[in-house]
């Protein structure tokens, strides 16, 4: 039994007319239907259980509530990016702060790419510029810190591996020497095969351009993870004892290019977005700032001259094999085909979902999933805020053709897991759509769940319902 609770801030009347109570219980069955398609929505990965190192997964909003940002119609309107989009993303990095704030922002809310960040460690060696402690109790801080970016580069999950910041490094070997390197690979590609990303981007080079010997091992490695994912036989033990599958990832990019190095790829995150009233990147920068152990609040603003992030591509998935590729070519010099975003070429559409995987849908799948793409567009011709509700009938009506499409593929598929991230982004949306948060607590024994409207004038109007 779930109780519904939808409260009316007007004083109820005495008398109702017929019109008005039909109004009431339409509005009831309507929230109902909502709410029970948000409860039928699959928790994830439930039967890969890995000691995975999550430090947040998508929904996780902390004891601050979410961000002005990620509410109302701004909210809003990043949920339904993410389901015009199956693209993913794991970007890895060294320490905390070490991440490009406004690129992780301009993926996670600009383009709708589902965005992971790994890092290797917790910054546990480094400085602390706002309080006195160090070593382990320096690792918790900043373990929060980040957590706390991420909510402004609308991450939506968090990773770490079980290195240890044993303080400053000046060369690879000595990383190398000072960690287990198996057991700190084994992490990496752990993270991978359970995120499953589209592309992978790594923050470091792997070469002595980085600097700090933890910065060159996090792109070393990065480079061998992404490809040990891809073979059933490295660390087999995750696929027998873990749960966990094979996953090649389709593209691997490196940055710390040089001014005078081609690229293959590039993200700008110097355009202002109008949900944020400001650019990405300082959007992100802001978010950067609450890292006060090493920023000290400050904000790292962008100086001129504003180029985008620029990315050279090492691995890339053809059909059949990777593509390897032997580096950076100086500027002037004939270059591969220029990419404008790390996603150019590759078919992230939702209906486009096998030739992303590389597998075979069958034509009603491939039907339930041009229906719902056809949904989602409704869903953004009708976006404005007195429209909510033909917004939430559009995204419910998605939600109903990802699930179809779901019914008829393997449980074991790649696409089936790529579409199962679209199903929770899509109940997501819905719930965005209806104005609708749920908090649930069950201690042991059944409890009654309270779904409160945050919006002023919600799409469906006042009423109390039950639900079976």
């Amino acid at each position: 039994m779930l109780t519904l609770v939808h409260v009316s801030r007007r004083p109820s009347a005495t008398r109702c007319d017929a019109s008005r109570q039909a109004a009431r219980v339409r509005s009831g069955v309507a929230l109902c239907l909502t709410v029970g398609a948000l409860a039928a929505a699959p928790v994830l990965l439930g039967a890969q259980r890995a000691p995975d190192r999550v430090l947040t997964r998508a929904g996780d909003v902390g004891p601050d509530g979410p961000l002005p940002a990620d509410q109302g119609l701004p909210g809003l309107w990043y949920r339904l990016q993410k389901l015009r989009t199956t693209a993913s993303v794991l970007y890895t990095a060294g320490h905390p702060d070490d991440e490009e704030a406004g690129v992780l922002t301009l993926l996670g809310r600009g383009m709708g790419v589902r965005t992971a960040l790994l890092t290797l460690n917790r910054g546990e060696g480094g400085a602390n510029a706002m309080g006195p402690e160090l070593f382990d109790g320096l690792g918790l801080v900043r373990t929060e810190e980040l957590r706390r970016s991420g909510r402004y580069y609308g991450l939506d999950d968090q990773y770490f591996t079980t290195a240890v910041d044993y303080g400053y490094s000046k060369t690879l070997d000595e990383a190398m020497r000072s960690w287990d390197r198996d057991a700190l690979l084994a992490d990496m590609v752990r993270v991978i095969r359970l995120n499953r990303p589209t592309v992978v981007i790594s923050r470091w080079h792997g070469s002595a351009r980085d600097g700090h010997g933890h910065h060159q091992a996090a792109g070393v490695l990065t480079v061998e993870a992404v490809r040990a994912a891809a073979d059933p036989n490295r660390f087999r033990e995750q696929v027998t004892n873990e749960g966990l599958r094979p996953w090649r990832v389709r593209r691997l990019y490196r940055g710390r290019l040089t001014d005078d190095e081609s690229h293959d790829a590039e993200l700008d995150p110097h355009r202002v977005d109008p949900w944020l009233q400001q650019t990405f990147q300082s959007f992100g920068a802001y978010g950067l700032s609450l890292q006060r152990s090493q920023t000290a609040g400050r904000i790292r603003a962008a100086r001129p001259p504003l180029r985008p992030a620029r990315y050279e591509l090492v691995d890339a998935f053809d059909g059949a094999e990777i593509q390897e590729r032997q580096g950076p070519e100086p500027a002037g010099a004939t270059s591969s085909e220029t990419r404008p975003s790390p996603f150019d070429g590759l078919d992230t559409s939702l209906s486009g979902v096998g030739l992303l995987t590389g597998e075979t849908v069958p034509p009603e799948v491939l039907h339930s999933l041009e229906e719902a793409e056809a949904a989602v567009e409704d869903a953004f011709t009708a976006f404005g805020p007195s429209r909510l509700g033909s917004v939430a009938r559009h995204v419910a009506g998605a939600l109903a053709h990802l699930r179809a499409a779901r019914r008829g593929l393997a449980a074991d598929s790649e696409a089936d897991f790529v579409l199962a991230v679209e199903e929770r982004q899509a109940a997501d949306a819905l719930a965005a759509a209806a104005g609708l948060t749920v908090r649930a607590s069950a201690p042991s024994r059944p409890r009654r769940v309270s779904v409160p409207t945050r919006r002023p004038d919600p799409p469906f109007p006042a009423s109390r319902s039950t639900c079976t």
